[in-house]
């Protein structure tokens, strides 16, 4: 179990108003952390961006994140996912039937997995993805609850940077005939 305080200054850190500006950096930051917050060999986030899917992975031998190839509404898994809203663990990726190779970690050999929503505007658009390689433990309760609260920051995250993004555009732009 982490201590609190790393936790703590895991968050604050992510909260620093360099941490974010752009969607990349961002999710860089947050695979990242997540990576030793809840002691995993691979991230992925899957979220929603323009009415559109995007997958990134990071492990721990990455240097910097990769996107994913998705279909376009991602896996019949993931849509469950988003539809129930409620974090899944499973012990063992490659021993569960609800999950395809699609929603693995590539670089992760399957074993446990634990997948969290992420919210924005009260409703899933999107999920975090924690994996363990085979043989290791599974994820707690503990490891659960730490996930919910990063993935649970980093849709706030990206909503925030969506609507500075959109306040931005704004002010160079006339909102009715989008004239510079």
């Amino acid at each position: 179990m982490l201590p609190r305080e790393r936790i703590l200054e895991t968050l604050l850190e992510l909260s620093h108003r360099s941490s974010g500006r752009s969607r990349p950096v961002l999710l860089e930051k947050v695979l990242r952390n997540a990576l030793v917050l809840c002691e995993c060999e691979g991230a992925v986030v899957f979220a929603t961006q323009s009415r559109q899917f995007e997958r990134v992975a990071l492990t721990r031998a990455d240097a910097a994140p990769h996107s994913l190839e998705i279909v376009r509404q991602g896996s019949a898994f993931a849509r469950t996912l988003l539809r129930n809203g409620l974090p899944m663990m499973t012990p063992d990726l490659a021993d569960d039937g609800r999950m395809g190779v699609e929603d693995g970690c590539p670089g992760v050999e399957a074993g446990p997995a634990l997948f969290v929503p992420l919210w924005q505007r009260e409703q899933a658009s999107g999920y975090f993805a924690l994996y363990r390689r085979r043989g290791q433990e599974r994820f707690t309760a503990e490891d659960t609850r730490v996930a919910l609260l990063l993935g649970a920051w980093t849709g706030m995250a990206i909503e925030n940077l969506r609507l500075a993004e959109s306040l931005e555009r704004l002010a160079v732009t006339d909102d009715l005939t989008q004239v510079y």
